[in-house]
């Protein structure tokens, strides 16, 4: 049965005082002595087609001149979600990811941000981390997979809420929603917002119907998921990926440009700027978000 994910959208600026509810209808502004504040899209359950099938001409012109898109988002195949939850309307900043950096201890903080000349993030004269001079509001842009996790294992720690890194299928199913939308978006908005230099905020036409904002962006996204080099060619419920063992252990860097949802492989991070990630809270089966229990 085909699944119509709902088009309401809830909103939240999180994260909730201390014995503070929070339900799932209207919109909610909470704070949270870390000064760090989260807006969340809701996105319903629902099926949708992930990936897309890549045809001979496409593989060929790639094979002899690397032009195309990559040739690993097939085949394309039925997901269903059987859980609503909670998208991070934007990407995680320089300033947010600056917050826990400057937390956490040395050596964590060490292995949670690659600094290079593409950074929006350096150390200042005490020796803490800062966001460049105008990039406060920017993407973070050269976080490795392992510092993706930790921010949100750290979010979950200090909030009490359910935080982690989405799947690919549900990044995917927020971007392309039960209309399996080509783009995030609906109709002719024009040319995305590309630059590193750019708020998160800065395009707001670049947006779900939903309202996240942004899946379109030079800066991708990290995934929970190990990479593999295809998908399965079936109905895949609630999937998480292949196992570890996976293709050297890589992990999926989502990305979404304007001839396809890229997928990258690796841990690590290059030279490019492209690596920063947003949260994803999970919810009960009700739509409430799902609280965890502080360390």
């Amino acid at each position: 049965m085909h699944v119509v994910t709902l088009s309401l959208a809830i909103y939240f600026l999180l994260i909730p005082h201390q014995g503070e509810k929070i339900s799932s209808v209207d919109s909610i502004t909470v704070g949270m002595k870390q000064g760090i504040s989260i807006e969340l899209v809701f996105v319903a359950p629902g099926d949708f087609r992930m990936g897309r099938n890549v045809g001979a001409v496409e593989r060929f012109a790639h094979g002899i001149s690397q032009l195309g898109s990559a040739l690993d988002e097939g085949p394309a195949h039925i997901v269903r979600l059987t859980k609503g939850f909670y998208m991070s309307r934007y990407k995680i900043t320089a300033e947010q990811f600056c917050t826990y950096l400057n937390a956490v201890d040395k050596e964590q903080a060490r292995k949670s941000i690659t600094i290079n000349k593409r950074s929006v993030i350096h150390r200042n004269i005490d020796g803490n981390f800062e966001p460049k001079k105008g990039f406060e509001q920017c993407a973070v842009n050269t976080v490795p997979w392992e510092g993706a996790k930790a921010y949100c294992e750290w979010l979950a720690d200090v909030s009490g809420w359910a935080f982690r890194l989405p799947t690919e299928a549900e990044w995917e199913f927020t971007a392309r929603g039960v209309e399996g939308r080509d783009t995030p978006w609906l109709g002719n908005i024009g040319h995305p917002v590309y630059d590193l230099d750019k708020s998160v905020d800065a395009f707001p036409k670049n947006s779900t119907p939903e309202g996240v904002v942004g899946m379109i962006n030079a800066v991708g996204d990290w995934v929970s998921d190990f990479y593999s080099e295809s998908h399965a060619d079936e109905l895949q419920v609630d999937p998480i990926g292949p196992p570890e063992t996976a293709f050297d252990h890589a992990h999926v860097l989502k990305r979404c440009l304007e001839f396809g949802y890229q997928r990258e492989s690796d841990d690590s991070v290059g030279e490019s700027g492209i690596y920063g990630f947003r949260v994803l809270l999970e919810a009960n089966d009700n739509g409430e978000p799902r609280r965890v229990k502080k360390k």
